[in-house]
């Protein structure tokens, strides 16, 4: 029996561009590995119904499902190559089958996060800021925001050479006001975090394979990514224990975002950004802490323990 008042585990918002990289599916998995009740809400900033009925069926196999809210930017930009969500040959469609089963994100975000406990709340972001920035606009929720949430994790950003991440590029405008507005700390995952460290889909396909009806499987082998940056996933793993010794953070500043969406940190000791650095010495390591989460078995209750 848990003691009324105690601390609970921090629940995690996952907001992303789901179906156009394949580190956000290996990045939810994670999450939602980590058992029911740590996932609290997840949107997807696009307006591929099957996308978000990709993400549902995730959570269900997982057992975190079952009146997971999920958002869906019904006017957010096409996917243009959905084989990644696409559901496999010869299942049952998941629980969403029309844009009525989802909600619009910033609601859905708010709302999650009214049932967190104080400073317990955490948000991973592995997609355009779109759908968080909406968020900031809604009555109470620059309040909801500094009061529930204690860090904000986007696997978003480039910090180096003039390389500009696609998911910042996509919403310049809603980048900026997110690293301007936002309340709680941000720690940025860069695209060189993510490509310094790739998750090959051979290893990944054969470790889903060991996992009876892992729903992505499929996907993985319909869409044949070569290497997979692990942007998001850094990004679910720093989100999971941000404690863990194998992590170092750059100093402390402020992100900017130039007009063709560049991202640079401005040092300042009074800042609330901080980036992602992976160190040579630590990759293994590191690398060794997202296998075993991404490859983690459902618990049992989730559809994926009947195997």
């Amino acid at each position: 029996m848990q003691n009324r008042g105690a601390a609970l585990a921090p629940g995690i918002l996952f907001d992303s561009d789901m179906g156009r990289n394949f580190d956000t599916a290996v990045a939810l998995c994670m999450l939602c590995a980590l058992g029911r009740g740590r996932v609290i809400a997840i949107g997807v900033s696009h307006s591929s119904l099957d996308a978000a009925a990709f993400c549902d069926g995730i959570a269900r196999f997982y057992g975190t499902g079952g009146g997971l809210p999920i958002g869906l930017a019904e006017e957010g930009p096409k996917l243009e190559s959905p084989a990644m969500v696409q559901p496999p040959a010869g299942t049952t469609r998941p629980n969403i089958r029309s844009i009525t089963d989802t909600g619009d994100p910033p609601v859905v975000f708010r709302n999650a996060l009214l049932t967190q406990q104080d400073m317990q709340g955490i948000v991973v972001l592995a997609g355009p800021a779109t759908n968080v920035a909406r968020m900031l606009d809604l009555n109470g929720a620059r309040a909801i925001v500094a009061s529930k949430v204690r860090l904000l994790v986007m696997g978003a950003g480039a910090l180096a050479g003039s390389d500009v991440d696609p998911r910042i590029r996509a919403d310049v405008a809603a980048a900026r006001r997110v690293f301007a507005e936002w309340p709680s700390p941000i720690v940025v995952i860069g695209t060189e975090a993510g490509n310094a460290m790739p998750y090959p889909a051979m290893k990944l396909e054969s470790d889903l394979a060991a996992i009876p009806n892992h729903p992505v499987l499929p996907a993985l082998r319909e869409s044949k990514p070569g290497n997979i940056t692990t942007q998001a996933v850094l990004a679910a793993l720093y989100a999971s224990n941000a404690n863990a010794d194998y992590f170092k953070l750059s100093a402390s500043g402020t992100m900017e975002v130039s007009n063709d969406g560049q991202t640079r940190l401005k040092e300042a000791s009074a800042g609330k950004h901080r980036y992602l650095v992976v160190e040579t010495a630590q990759k293994e390591r590191i690398t060794e802490a997202y296998v075993a989460m991404a490859t983690a078995k459902p618990a049992a209750g989730g559809r994926g323990a009947r195997g």
